[in-house]
C-alpha cells in the first residue's frame, strides 16, 4: 500500500529564465528515479554550459529526447564520452536517425577545418547506440528502479519524429511538451497535445508566448525575394541545419521550381550528410502527414524524389558545379561552422546576393550579428572579423620534416629484444618458401622490420608460434626478395593491398565517406555514415591547419522569414487552457515572455499552480491523491458492472478499507460495509478506515476529472423542470460521476439513443427545441449540466441518457 502520492521533483539544469534561449536540459525525479528531459547544446559547444549536467550525468536513469536538433540532443556525445552517462535514451526512430546526422555533420564539418576534440566519432557512436526507438502512442514500461513508470511519446509536429512525452506513474501524468506546432505543414501533421487531459504536471516553454502567427504570404515573399536575386545574376545563401526543418524548405522550393520552371537556376543542398538526409526522408513517409502518404498512393511519386535539387558534400564539390546563379542551402544555420560560413564570407560583400534566415538565430552566433547589422544603414555597418580555417596536406620540406619525426618516434616506441609481448623470429636464409597460413593466426596492423647479421628479423605481435622455422609473411604468395650489400630492396608495390605500415593511433581519423548509390558492398541504410577504411592507423597524407582572418563588409541583402514551425502565442494559450493541468512549469523563455504567459494562464486556469523556476531552482510536487493498491478477487470483479471510461474499465465497489499496521509494511484490505466485520477486524488488530468508497479499475488509476450532473429547476407557466440530486438517483447507495463534461460528447450519446440534436447559442437543443442542455461552472470551478424543458417523455429520455453516459 502507498500512503502518499508520487513525489515529483523538477530541476532545470539550463534552458530556463535568463536570456531565455539556452538549450533544453531538465531533470525529472519520480520517487528517486531520475529522467533527463532532453540533453541539448548550442553550435558553439561551450563546455562551461554543461557544468550542471556534469554533476548529475552519472546518476541519470533514462533520457527522453523530443527533437533531433542540437538544442535537444547536442550534448549526448559529450555526456556519454566525457561525463560518464550510462543509461537508455528513448526517442522516435526519426529523432534517432536525424539526430545522428546532426552530430556527424557537426563533427565532420569542424574536423575538416580544425583539430576538433570536444567529442569524437566514438563518442557519437556510443551515445546513439544507447537509443531505444519507439513509435507514437507506444507505452514503454520501465524496469528495475523505475518499475511502475511508463513513458509514451505523442506527435509534436515541428520536426520529423518530434515528440512530446507523457510520463505516468500511479495516478499522475507528467507531460513534457516543448517546441510543438498545431498547424499542418507540407510534410508533417499538427500536434496531438489537445488529446491529453488534466495532467498532474505540464512542462512547456514560454519562448513562443508572444509569437505571431506565420504570414500567409511567407512562401510567396520568399520566392519573390529569391527570384529578384537570381534574375540579376546574384546568388542566394540559406543557412540551415543538416536535418529537421530543412525538409519543409526543400518541399517548398522544389514545388515552386517545378511550377515556375526555374531549372536554369541551380538549387543546391550542401551538407556533409545531404544524401543520407534525403534517403532517410524518402524511406520513412509513414512518419509524415497523411497527405504525403496519400499523394504517394495516388500518384506513385515520392515527395522527396527531387528533380531540381543537387546534392553536394564538400566545398570542393560545390565549386565544381557549373557557373550561374545558385540557391544554396548549407549547414549550419548559426554560421559558426560548416560550408555556410565559407560561402557567407565569399558572397556577403556582393550587393547582388541575398542571405535568407528561416529559423530562430542563436544568441552570440554570427547569424545573430548579421541580422543586427542588416537593420542598420549600409554606411553605418562595421566590418565583421571572421576567421576561416582549412586543413591542407603537407608537401615539400614540411612533409619530409614530418616523416623524419614519425620515423624517430616509431623507432623509440617499438621494442626489439627486451619486451616479452613481442617475439623476434630470425631467419638465416634470404628466401622463404610459400606455405599456407595458419587459420588461427591473427594479423595485426603493427609490422616492423629490422636487420640482424645479414639476415631478416621480424617483430610479430599476436601471431601464434609455429613449428617450422620458415614463417610466411604474406598469405598465399611466394616472396623472393632482392638482397643487396646494404640489405633488402623494399618497394611500395610489394605491400600494396596486403598490409599498411604505420603506428596505431589512439584516435580515429576525422575523414568519413558516405554511402553512394550503387557502391559495391554498401547496403541501403540511409541513416548510416560509413567510415573511411583507408585511414585506420596513421594518416597517409599528414595535414596542417591554416587559419585566415577576413574583414567582411555586409553589402548583400538579408531576408528573414518564419519557417521555424512552432505554434503562435494565442494558440499556445488556447491549447494549454484546454488541457486543464493542475500544475504548469514554464521553461526557456526570457523574463518578459515568461511573465506574460504566466499571467494569461492564471486568468484561464483558475485552480492551477503556475511555476517559472530559475536555473538550479527545484520545483517539488506531491500528488494530491493517496493511492491504495487493493487486490480484488475474480469473484468480486465478476459481480461488478464495469464501464469503459477514457480507455479504462471503471466500476463501483462499496466497502471499507482496513489498514493493518503490524510488523512490516502496512497492508490494506477491502471488506463489506458491515459493522460486524468492522468489530471482527478491530479484534484482530485491523484499523478501520470507514467511509472509504473505492472505484475499482482493471488498471490502477484514479479519475481526477470527476464531475456531477446538476439539473436546476425553473418554473413558469409553459415549462417545468425538476432538480435531481445524486442521492435521489441511487437510493441509499452512493454513486460516482466520471468523465469530462463536453457537450459534443453528450450530443454523440444522445444521437446514439436516437435523439436529434443541434448546437444553437452555446447550448444543445434536443428534439425540436423541446429540451435544452447547457453547461455551467459554479464558484468552485466544478462543471454542471443544466437540463431545461417541459416535463414530457423527451425530457425524461434525455435525462436518462445523460445519467447513463456519466454515472457509474
Amino acid at each position: 500500500m502507498i500512503e502518499h502520492g508520487t513525489r515529483i521533483k523538477f530541476s532545470p539544469l539550463y534552458g530556463v529564465q535568463g536570456i531565455g534561449e539556452d538549450p533544453f536540459c531538465y531533470v525529472l525525479d519520480l520517487d528517486g528515479f531520475k529522467i533527463l528531459l532532453d540533453c541539448g547544446w548550442n553550435d558553439s559547444f561551450d563546455v562551461n554550459l554543461l557544468e550542471p549536467l556534469a554533476k548529475v550525468a552519472a546518476e541519470v536513469d533514462a533520457v527522453l529526447i523530443s527533437h533531433p536538433d542540437t538544442e535537444h540532443l547536442g550534448a549526448l556525445p559529450y555526456a556519454f564520452g566525457k561525463l560518464g552517462m550510462r543509461c537508455k535514451v528513448y526517442a522516435t526512430l526519426p529523432v534517432h536517425k536525424m539526430g545522428l546526422m546532426f552530430m556527424y555533420d557537426h563533427f565532420l564539418s569542424r574536423n575538416a577545418n580544425e583539430d576538433f576534440r570536444v567529442f569524437t566519432l566514438d563518442d557519437i557512436d556510443t551515445a546513439f547506440s544507447a537509443f531505444v526507438p519507439v513509435r507514437y502512442a507506444q507505452r514503454s514500461a520501465l524496469v528495475g528502479h523505475g518499475a511502475g513508470i511508463t513513458i509514451t511519446p505523442y506527435a509534436a509536429g515541428h520536426m520529423l519524429g518530434g515528440a512530446l512525452w507523457k510520463v505516468h506513474k500511479e495516478t499522475d501524468d507528467v507531460v513534457y511538451a516543448v517546441n510543438f506546432n498545431h498547424r499542418r505543414e507540407k510534410h508533417l501533421n499538427g500536434t496531438v497535445l489537445e488529446s491529453i487531459k488534466r495532467p498532474a504536471v505540464l512542462i512547456t516553454d514560454a519562448s513562443n508566448a508572444r509569437r505571431l502567427p506565420p504570414s500567409k504570404t511567407r512562401e510567396n515573399d520568399l520566392i519573390e525575394a529569391i527570384l529578384r536575386t537570381v534574375r540579376q545574376d546574384g546568388n542566394v545563401l540559406i543557412p540551415i541545419d543538416p536535418a529537421g526543418r530543412v525538409l519543409e524548405l526543400l518541399l517548398v522550393l522544389e514545388e515552386r521550381w517545378s511550377q515556375k520552371q526555374l531549372a536554369a537556376y541551380q538549387l543546391v543542398l550542401l551538407t556533409k550528410v545531404a544524401y543520407n538526409t534525403l534517403e532517410f526522408a524518402r524511406s520513412h513517409l509513414e512518419w509524415m502527414g497523411e497527405h504525403v502518404g496519400q499523394y504517394f498512393d495516388r500518384e506513385r511519386h515520392n515527395a522527396f524524389n527531387t528533380r531540381h535539387l543537387k546534392l553536394c558534400h564538400s566545398i570542393d564539390e560545390f565549386r565544381a558545379l557549373p557557373q550561374g546563379p545558385k540557391v544554396v542551402l548549407a549547414s549550419f544555420g548559426s554560421l559558426d561552422a560548416g560550408a555556410s560560413r565559407h560561402i557567407f564570407v565569399e558572397w556577403a560583400p556582393d550587393p547582388r546576393n541575398l542571405i535568407v534566415f528561416t529559423d530562430r538565430l542563436q544568441p552570440g552566433s554570427l547569424s545573430r550579428e548579421v541580422c543586427r547589422l542588416s537593420q542598420l544603414p549600409p554606411g553605418a555597418r562595421l566590418p565583421l572579423r571572421i576567421s576561416l580555417s582549412q586543413r591542407l596536406k603537407l608537401v615539400g620540406d614540411e612533409l619530409l620534416e614530418w616523416q623524419g619525426k614519425e620515423i624517430s618516434r616509431s623507432q623509440a616506441l617499438v621494442p626489439i629484444k627486451s619486451s616479452t609481448k613481442y617475439r623476434v623470429l630470425r631467419e638465416p636464409k634470404p628466401v622463404i618458401e610459400s606455405c599456407k597460413p595458419n587459420l588461427d593466426t591473427q594479423c595485426t596492423t603493427m609490422h616492423s622490420q629490422a636487420s640482424h647479421r645479414g639476415g631478416r628479423c621480424y617483430v610479430l605481435d599476436g601471431i601464434n608460434q609455429v613449428n617450422n622455422a620458415n614463417v610466411a609473411i604474406f598469405d598465399d604468395e611466394s616472396w623472393y626478395p632482392n638482397v643487396l650489400d646494404f640489405g633488402e630492396t623494399i618497394t611500395s608495390e610489394t605491400f600494396e593491398g596486403y598490409v599498411q605500415i604505420g603506428l596505431q593511433n589512439d584516435h580515429r581519423s576525422g575523414d568519413r565517406i558516405e554511402e553512394r548509390p550503387g557502391e559495391f558492398g554498401h547496403t541501403s541504410d540511409p541513416g548510416r555514415v560509413y567510415p573511411d577504411t583507408q585511414f585506420m592507423g596513421l594518416e597517409d597524407s599528414p595535414t596542417k591547419i591554416l587559419t585566415e582572418t577576413h574583414d567582411v563588409y555586409l553589402r548583400a541583402a538579408v531576408h528573414i522569414c518564419d519557417f521555424e514551425g512552432n505554434s503562435d502565442g494565442h494558440s499556445i494559450q488556447t491549447i494549454l487552457t484546454h488541457l486543464e493541468p493542475r500544475r504548469v512549469i514554464l521553461v526557456r523563455g526570457n523574463p518578459s515572455d515568461t511573465d506574460f504567459l504566466r499571467m494569461q494562464l492564471q486568468k484561464s486556469l483558475l485552480r492551477a499552480e503556475i511555476h517559472a523556476p530559475k536555473q538550479s531552482q527545484m520545483v517539488e510536487c506531491i500528488s494530491e491523491n493517496t493511492t491504495f493498491r487493493l487486490e480484488l478477487s475474480q469473484d468480486l470483479l465478476s459481480h461488478t458492472h464495469m464501464r469503459d471510461v477514457a480507455g479504462y474499465q471503471v466500476g463501483w465497489v462499496e466497502g471499507n478499507v482496513l489498514i493493518s499496521r503490524g510488523g512490516g509494511d502496512p497492508a490494506a484490505t477491502l471488506v463489506p460495509a458491515k459493522s460486524g466485520m468492522i468489530c471482527e477486524a478491530q479484534r484482530t488488530g485491523l484499523q478501520p478506515n470507514t467511509g472509504a468508497s473505492q472505484t475499482a479499475t482493471r488498471e490502477t488509476r484514479t479519475q481526477d476529472a470527476r464531475v456531477g450532473l446538476d439539473f436546476s429547476r425553473e418554473i413558469d407557466e409553459q415549462s417545468t423542470a425538476s432538480e435531481l440530486f445524486l442521492d435521489e438517483l441511487v437510493v441509499k447507495k452512493p454513486a460516482a460521476l466520471v468523465g469530462s463534461l463536453k457537450l459534443s460528447d453528450s450530443r454523440l450519446a444522445l444521437a446514439a439513443a436516437g435523439c436529434a440534436t443541434e448546437f444553437r447559442g452555446g447550448a444543445l437543443m434536443c428534439t425540436g427545441d423541446k429540451v435544452r442542455v447547457r453547461k455551467t461552472v459554479n464558484v468552485m470551478g466544478a462543471e454542471n449540466l443544466l437540463l431545461e424543458g417541459n416535463l414530457c417523455d423527451t425530457f425524461f429520455s434525455v435525462r436518462s441518457t445523460l445519467y447513463h453516459h456519466h454515472q457509474v
